[in-house]
């Protein structure tokens, strides 16, 4: 099951049908010299609306290696949707239909040896050159120095971004010069949403000249557009319809997140930490 998506794009998926609203969004923030949060790193989980109930948070002491906590769900092993370890490096995910999928670690494993194993963003970035990988998505990153990362994740072809300040963004698609080839969302609604989503985010990070604090974050997580929209709960009394199951705003230099289980337009957020 957890492996499911990697076999979906070896598959040709038809066009039409009726539209749901798919994906995550994702993004991170490092204002200049610590202004507003100084550094966030965020994410609305959408998945099967069924599925609420199946999720937890975990506290992992490994053996060896960094303490964690991750936002899981029950039955579903590694790091299955976002992290933060305990030196402050957090990361995200998002599922990207892709042709470029193979034999190797899939997401949630590569989040966890990252967690487990690094403190700072160029280390996750050069673990993710180094190691196979099935491909499939995008993972963004931010540590406490204030350096924040994407990268869109493929089995042969990988894009990476760093940045010391500005915002970084990933729904589900493809927008660097090797990955953008593999993307293979074939419903055209789906892609549209997706980019709408980015496209969204990124201009409301970009006004933000004074930098980002909590409640603009949760304001953006929390956003309805005419047709799509970033907090999604479209058709609530329908248990397989895609939707938004908890929102997370990671801050590495508190070592913790604020956890919103639930719709972000309505449910309240609660801090998560070592301490």
């Amino acid at each position: 099951m957890m492996v499911g998506s990697y076999y979906e794009d070896k598959l040709t998926p038809g066009e039409g049908g009726d539209f749901r609203e798919t994906g995550c969004t994702t993004w991170a923030y490092s204002g200049q010299k610590g202004q507003g949060e100084g550094i966030l790193l965020a994410k609305n989980r959408d998945y099967l609306l069924s599925h609420r109930g199946l999720q937890v948070v975990f506290r992992c002491k490994p053996s060896q290696g960094i303490e964690h906590i991750s936002v899981n769900s029950i039955g579903a092993c590694n790091v299955f949707s976002s992290g933060i370890n305990k030196e402050g490096l957090a990361i995200t995910d998002t599922r990207v239909p892709s042709s470029d999928a193979g034999p190797g670690l899939p997401r949630y494993s590569l989040m966890m040896h990252i967690l487990e194993n690094f403190s700072y963003v160029d280390e996750a970035m050069d673990y993710l050159k180094s190691v196979p990988r099935m491909g499939g998505g995008n993972l963004i990153l931010a540590d406490a120095k204030g350096r924040i990362g994407s990268a869109e994740v493929g089995f042969q072809d990988l894009d990476l971004l760093q940045r010391d300040t500005g915002c970084l963004v990933c729904t589900n698609h493809f927008e660097g010069s090797f990955m953008q080839r593999h993307y293979r969302q074939e419903d055209k609604r789906k892609r549209e949403d997706s980019r709408w989503r980015s496209g969204e985010v990124t201009w409301r990070l970009t006004q933000r000249g004074d930098g980002v604090n909590l409640d603009q974050a949760k304001e953006l997580m929390a956003t309805h557009g005419k047709e799509f929209s970033i907090c999604v709960h479209r058709g609530l009394s329908l248990s397989e319809e895609t939707s938004t199951l908890s929102s997370v705003l990671f801050l590495p230099l508190r070592r913790g997140f604020y956890y919103s289980e639930g719709f972000p337009c309505r449910a309240p957020y609660h801090w998560i930490s070592f301490h």
